[in-house]
């Protein structure tokens, strides 16, 4: 899995880590495009956080597997 991190004003660092299986009654997707909304726009302008954070609810991708309730 790849996530971006913002780790400065305007500034997002890639990452890759591997890829946790869904727990049951979840899913795996393969987010094809992502980005943020307006509700985000202060974090991303104005980071002043100690760690990095994670942005990007806004999503569209392919479902890989579904792991169903037992």
């Amino acid at each position: 899995m790849r996530y971006a991190h913002v780790v400065a004003p305007r500034t997002s660092a890639l990452v890759s880590v591997a890829d946790a299986p869904p727990p049951p009654g979840h899913v795996a997707v393969a987010a094809r495009v992502s980005g943020i909304c307006a509700s985000e726009l202060p974090a991303w302008t104005g980071f002043a956080g100690d760690t990095p954070s994670r942005l990007g609810h806004e999503l569209s991708g392919e479902v890989l597997l579904i792991v169903i309730l037992s």
